[in-house]
């Protein structure tokens, strides 16, 4: 079980995209696999916008094949940002992280919000690269209404059998929905002496989970597709070892975007990813979360 559970995913997921060149996380926290290649070389981006949070754009350039080049971010691009179809853009700066990457935001920019649309167009003067656009969505939050919890007693394996059932509060939505589903033994969580495994209850071993749900590998989060809930109920069921659970656990509900949604099951599938940029390839989506303690007795 990888420990790598930090915020904005997609970054790791990258890598895997048509032998292309970056690794970008939610929190953006990993870097960049300068051995991977993509032909011929194009800019890419890497943005998952969460709603009421600064917006944050990570651009660079692919390696080419056989080009010399290695991937790399860039300090050096125009990037604009319009919200909500204004015909003013906001002109966003680059701001360095450390000697080797960084991303472009705007300091006197309101934070996204839930329902705001954005789309941004970028270029880097002077070079052959083409400019690329893309368009997102901030969905609004599902919130987990309620959460039932039934545990038993495994005597054959000495552990302990989990089942959650959540409801949804999906009133004040019309159509299909996706999201991205977490759990946390809270107690553990900033303990280092403890394994990932037991901080972080899902993995794809324990796991069993209602239809519509599936255990995504390359963001280490179990994805589900709405259109094949049923009652607006979700059930997750795991095992345990008995000593390394305690009576809490946080549930971090994200509801993200089809763009989204497709473009991470299709890496761990293991296919050729379409990327949602135009021009170039990467990622540009949206998403906001719920989250939610649950007592286990």
């Amino acid at each position: 079980m990888k420990k790598n559970y930090i915020n904005n995913s997609f970054l790791r997921i990258f890598s895997a995209f048509l032998f292309s060149s970056f690794l970008l996380l939610y929190s953006c926290d990993n870097d960049i696999n300068e051995n991977l290649f993509t032909s011929p070389s194009k800019i890419w981006v890497s943005a998952s916008v969460k709603a009421n949070d600064t917006i944050k754009i990570f651009l660079g350039v692919t390696s080419g094949m056989n080009s010399g080049e290695t991937a790399g971010y860039r300090d050096d691009a125009t990037v604009r940002l319009y919200i909500n179809n204004s015909d003013e853009p906001q002109n966003l700066i680059y701001k360095k992280i450390n000697n080797t990457k960084g991303y472009y935001f705007n300091p006197d920019m309101p934070r996204a919000k839930p329902g705001d649309s954005l789309k941004f167009v970028g270029w880097i003067e002077g070079e052959d690269y083409e400019k690329v656009e893309a368009a997102a969505y901030i969905p609004k939050p599902v919130n987990i209404d309620s959460v039932s919890v039934r545990k038993a007693n495994s005597p054959k394996n000495e552990k302990m059998k989990i089942q959650l059932e959540m409801m949804l509060d999906t009133s004040e939505f019309q159509g299909n929905m996706y999201f991205d589903l977490k759990m946390k033994n809270c107690l553990y969580i900033h303990d280092p002496k403890i394994p990932a495994y037991i901080q972080y209850i899902c993995s794809k071993d324990n796991l069993t989970l209602s239809y519509g749900m599936y255990w995504n590998e390359s963001i280490q989060s179990i994805l589900v597709d709405y259109s094949h809930v049923k009652n607006n109920k979700l059930s997750v069921s795991f095992l345990v070892q008995e000593d390394c659970i305690k009576n809490t656990l946080e549930i971090c509900l994200k509801t993200i975007s089809r763009e989204y949604y497709d473009y991470v099951k299709a890496v761990d599938n293991g296919y050729i990813v379409n990327s949602n940029i135009d021009s170039g390839s990467g990622i540009f989506t949206g998403y906001s979360e719920s989250k939610k303690l649950v007592i286990i007795k």
